[in-house]
């Protein structure tokens, strides 16, 4: 995973149903669900330092 310091980001969870029917590239819009954990933003930095 590569990130750009400065920048903020929020992870995403993808969760995929696996359907091996024939017509499963029909429905595939319909087979995924995606969660945000809103406390798990972040910003990236490049180096921290803590003086204690």
């Amino acid at each position: 995973m590569i990130l750009n310091s400065m920048h903020r980001y929020q992870p995403r969870l993808h969760v995929v149903v696996v359907d091996r029917s024939r017509d499963s590239q029909r429905y595939a819009h319909r087979n995924f669900c995606t969660f945000t954990f809103p406390e798990t933003r972040f910003i990236a930095v490049t180096a921290y330092q803590n003086h204690r």
